[in-house]
């Protein structure tokens, strides 16, 4: 289904209001939209999704179903719609179901991540993206196509026809499908989803690398851990983009009053900076978290000193752990501590309740982690705990050994990239005495890594079996040969 836009608006509204809460049956001001929420971690947003782009990815696996499932439902729609066209080259009219039209739209989006592995060609010759390069109907145009046209007609004994091929297309989309691989013509021609790893479809591969195309900052990303509440990182991140009720910030409301910190012996003006880096507060926070582990304060801006955490190598998974969590943990507390006293029933803020919140709040997140250590001490005892602490690696001696006597050995081995469905085979076979009997290296399509190495493992027993026939070609085939072959990957 797709609903009209002004639903989705409308749902996403009430979203918006549940997320930051009512106040006296009043909403409260939403210091940022929506959409920037519904950004990725990567792009500065919270990760959550727009309902709009949930819709097209859904539309999307349904287009993929439609083209690679062969059930009840695709079968219904193909002859209903697609009777004397190609799904693909297909437009919509009036009077057709609005769910037609929503896989219509995403049709272009999703056609160019489904690749088509030749075998017995009976994928279309114009409409199906068997090049890697798009439908050809689109790419070359020609008045003579027709979307009966299989990619069986160009093919010849096993090889591509060039004379055919030449005479309805140029000759530079002609050398690359010399390239493309044709596979063996008992098997049926096989599809594969681009841009996942294994060449499955998946709705995160559709929304990661199709629907998000704005730039990353790794700033962002390491704000949010999955060992603190979400508060705490959703605060760094109001922090990040100036998102905070501070007096700085609420002028342009017209709220002109006059600011006073209440962080420092002497108030000071009220803004990000000075009250989560240059305060008296926040700077005998940093110095004693970041001090034992060898991190000094200074007076920089929020993202310098964030990313002065963050970037600090560290030397195993529990101090990169706490490298990530400590400043947040901090300007928490610090906020909170804030808005207590200005808006609660707090009389001051005290340094030890913000700084025991602090230490409870990591000491937490380090027992959720990493519950076989002992973490209820002092943080100076844990930061030198954290930095005695080592991986134990474990060495595994990796070398080519003769196989027995008598017998020789193969070793094959299969390569793929994703991003094209290409695929390499290769391997090598040697006797006894290390010596080499034959090698091989053959191009190939497949649909992830290990269908690859078994393409690879299975050529090279092929071989095997036809070398040991020419050698002794009187002897019966029955399961074994006086030869043997070892194989090993």
């Amino acid at each position: 289904m797709c609903p009209p836009k002004g639903t989705f608006n409308l749902i996403e509204k009430h979203f918006a209001r549940f997320f930051r809460g009512l106040d006296s049956e009043k909403s409260k001001y939403h210091w940022s939209s929506w959409n920037n929420l519904c950004k990725s971690k990567y792009e500065g947003g919270t990760g959550m999704r727009r309902l709009v782009d949930v819709s097209n990815t859904s539309a999307i696996k349904r287009w993929w179903n439609l083209r690679t499932n062969h059930n009840l439902w695709s079968s219904f729609i193909i002859s209903k719609y697609c009777i004397y066209k190609h799904p693909v080259a297909k437009t919509w009219r009036n009077r057709q179901s609005h769910a037609w039209k929503h896989l219509l739209e995403v049709k272009d989006q999703a056609e160019e991540n489904i690749l088509w592995n030749i075998n017995n060609g009976d994928t279309n010759f114009w409409w199906d993206n068997w090049t890697g390069k798009g439908a050809l109907a689109k790419i070359h145009p020609s008045p003579a196509r027709s979307h009966r046209k299989r990619v069986s007609d160009y093919i010849t004994q096993g090889t591509w026809n060039m004379t055919k091929l030449s005479e309805v297309l140029p000759v530079t989309m002609v050398n690359h499908i010399l390239t493309v691989p044709i596979g063996k013509h008992e098997h049926e021609d096989y599809h594969i989803w681009a841009k996942s790893e294994d060449g499955k479809f998946s709705t995160k591969s559709v929304y990661h690398k199709e629907i998000n195309h704005s730039s990353h900052d790794i700033l962002f990303q390491k704000v949010w851990h999955n060992k603190i509440p979400f508060k705490i990182s959703f605060l760094a991140w109001r922090v990040l983009h100036r998102k905070l009720s501070i007096d700085e910030l609420m002028y342009k409301f017209g709220n002109y009053v006059v600011s006073r910190c209440h962080c420092c012996n002497a108030p000071k003006y009220e803004t990000p900076q000075h009250i989560f880096i240059d305060s008296n507060l926040v700077v005998k926070l940093w110095n004693y978290f970041g001090g034992p582990l060898g991190i000094l304060h200074r007076k920089r801006p929020i993202r310098a000193v964030l990313q002065g955490w963050f970037g600090t190598t560290p030397v195993n998974m529990v101090h990169k752990m706490i490298l990530n969590i400590t400043p947040l943990a901090i300007c928490w507390e610090v906020w909170k501590g804030i808005t207590s006293y200005k808006y609660g029933d707090k009389k001051k803020i005290v340094y030890s309740r913000v700084y025991h919140n602090t230490f409870w709040i990591l000491r937490t997140a380090l027992k959720l982690a990493f519950p076989t250590c002992d973490w209820d001490q002092p943080w100076h005892k844990i930061c030198e705990l954290v930095k005695r602490l080592r991986p134990n690696p474990k060495i595994l001696i990796v070398l080519w050994e003769l196989p027995p006597e008598g017998k020789d050995k193969l070793n094959p081995d299969g390569s793929f990239l994703h991003s094209s469905g290409l695929a390499g085979m290769r391997g090598i076979v040697r006797d006894c005495r290390g010596n080499m009997i034959m090698a091989f290296a053959v191009p190939k399509r497949c649909s992830n890594n290990n269908m690859a190495e078994a393409h690879a493992a299975k050529y090279g027993l092929e071989w095997c079996t036809i070398w040991l026939k020419l050698m002794q070609p009187n002897m019966v085939w029955n399961g074994v040969f006086n030869r043997d072959f070892v194989i090993s990957f």
